[in-house]
């Protein structure tokens, strides 16, 4: 008898994941969201004005189905949408036809953005993805390369005050993907350092706070662009003191250049030592 062991399949590109994930969540497509059950692009302004964003080329790392990139574009915005998930993009197509919005979507891995050029896009944009890419400084260099010079980096993680355990350390491992659910935890510290390494200055840290979850009427829920579906579970409340997500806002300073390998010294022959010696005396 042989057995055959099918090959696991990463969480992010298996359709069934994807779709779990989403039938837990509503994201609306006339704002910019910065995570669950947070303010978005409309009360924080982090992006700048509608006139400001009128024919700039934006680009959303982990896009999804791409609310972010749609609502963009509604404000006018030339708007590049890129995601692991196969299946993200296919429904991201969908939703932008059904939308009436023209939205550039590719399938592209956030740690080379290969598909992309260089010094292109005006503004990148990315909600709690990189995250779950396990080479966040992998993804903080192909940023850069394909951030203009000046231009903004803006993102949100999950709030290091909300990593389980004391946290005694200034970096954290990262873990890279795989079947499960991954999501890597990172110090302040740790990523404005990997940011300042890359090229990019932080400007601004915006924490954000919802306090008693459980708690919220359906009218202050409706306000956030991105919200939970089910039922809040109390016991999550007493983490609600504390803030849940933190937004980095960058700009690009300069372009990353890797450190070139120091070359092997030449061996110098005797006689050309001789003869430096002799210039440096007569000098």
């Amino acid at each position: 008898m042989i057995l055959v062991f099918k090959k696991k399949q990463l969480f992010w590109l298996s359709p069934k994941s994807c779709r779990q994930y989403r039938s837990q969540i509503k994201i609306v497509t006339t704002d910019v969201h910065y995570g669950s059950l947070a303010d978005g692009e409309k009360v924080l302004g982090l992006l700048g004005s509608r006139c400001e964003l009128k024919g700039k080329k934006i680009l959303e790392v982990g896009c999804g189905w791409a609310e972010n990139c749609i609502a963009l574009a509604k404000w006018g915005a030339e708007c590049t949408g890129i995601d692991i998930a196969p299946y993200n993009i296919k429904e991201a197509r969908k939703l932008a036809t059904a939308e009436k919005v023209n939205v550039r979507l590719l399938v592209s891995n956030a740690v080379n953005l290969r598909e992309l050029p260089d010094n292109y896009f005006d503004t990148v944009i990315s909600s709690y993805t990189l995250g779950f890419v396990g080479d966040i400084q992998a993804a903080f260099r192909a940023i850069n390369r394909v951030l203009k010079k000046n231009g903004k980096f803006i993102f949100c993680l999950r709030h290091p005050a909300q990593i389980p355990g004391k946290v005694n350390r200034f970096f954290f491992p990262e873990q890279p993907p795989n079947e499960q659910w991954v999501e890597n935890n990172y110090t302040i510290n740790q990523i404005v350092i990997y940011l300042t390494k890359f090229g990019f200055y932080v400007h601004d840290i915006v924490p954000q706070r919802t306090k008693n979850p459980s708690k919220l009427t359906i009218p202050r829920m409706e306000k956030f662009p991105y919200r939970l579906t089910g039922k809040l579970d109390p016991k999550f409340d007493c983490l609600s003191r504390l803030p849940h997500t933190i937004i980095y806002c960058c700009r690009k300073i300069k372009s990353f250049k890797p450190r070139k390998k120091p070359t092997k010294l030449q061996s110098v022959s005797p006689a050309k030592k001789a003869t430096r010696k002799r210039r440096l005396v007569a000098a």
